[in-house]
């Protein structure tokens, strides 16, 4: 259960290793099954999570308490709601399993004792929170200013796995569409592709 966080570790800080071992001892496997939520929009995020197999929805609820995804987070990622997660207060978003997860969670408490204690893990934080960052940013940009067929394209070219795993209810969400619009922009796109 631990081989891929450790390979995503060595990838991420190549050398010797000296800490993995130490930091691993801090996870715990936990198993959602799909549909669950791990935590709702009021609840304190307690743990960040490293996903081994399965899919999370990252998700708020609007003024009709619908959910709407703001992210969908794949296998060999780490996901937290970060500002709930440090800080200790309300989320503002909620978790759900889109598929049964194989999941290592990490506390509040160790994330920060391992942060102040093993470099090696500071650093992992450091580069997950820059292309976390860094990929919302161009998802935000690309996608704000695309018309619905341009928006599903966009999905094609850069996560076409959500395409083909994810209901079109959940990804109709992720791009600010209807699941009627998205059907039809899908048909759209695959005419074109063949």
């Amino acid at each position: 259960m631990f081989q891929q966080i450790e390979a995503y570790i060595r990838k991420a800080v190549p050398g010797n290793g000296q800490g993995i071992n130490f930091v691993l001892t801090h996870f715990k496997v936990e198993r959602a099954k799909a549909r669950t939520l791990l935590f709702q929009p009021g609840d304190i995020c307690r743990h960040c999570y490293f996903i081994n197999k399965g899919c999370l929805q990252i998700y708020q609820l609007d003024s009709k308490g619908d959910m709407q995804t703001r992210d969908i987070i794949l296998e060999n990622n780490f996901v937290t709601s970060l500002d709930s997660f440090l800080h200790a207060k309300p989320s503002l978003e909620g978790f759900k399993a889109l598929e049964t997860c194989d999941l290592l969670t990490i506390s509040r408490d160790s994330f920060l004792q391992l942060n102040e204690t093993v470099p090696e893990f500071a650093r992992i934080y450091k580069s997950n929170l820059e292309n976390y960052f860094a990929g919302t940013v161009q998802k935000i940009n690309s996608l704000m200013a695309m018309n619905t067929d341009e928006k599903v394209r966009w999905l094609f070219e850069n996560r076409p796995d959500l395409l083909t795993r994810i209901s079109n209810k959940v990804v109709a969400s992720y791009l600010g569409i209807a699941p009627a619009t998205l059907s039809r922009a899908k048909a759209r796109l695959f005419k074109t592709l063949t």
